[in-house]
């Protein structure tokens, strides 16, 4: 998947291992949250995104645990 900046996704599914789940969960990352993809690094690992009014920095391998859908204009 490529997060261009200012794009937005919607959480479907959260990663069915338990400590994954709770933490991210805890972050606000819950189904139907969305997430606005704002920055990436120089060499595209991570990633910041904003849930929920706050800024996150994401590894695209945690991302990748994700069922992100991505929300169309």
């Amino acid at each position: 998947m490529k997060y261009e900046k200012n794009s937005i996704w919607t959480v479907m599914t959260l990663p069915e291992e338990e400590i994954f789940k709770t933490r991210l969960e805890n972050l606000g990352l819950t189904t139907g949250a969305r997430i606005t993809f704002k920055e990436t690094a120089p060499l595209g690992n991570p990633v910041i995104a904003v849930v929920r009014g706050t800024s996150y920095a994401f590894r695209l391998s945690a991302l990748e645990k994700i069922g992100l859908k991505r929300n169309e204009l």
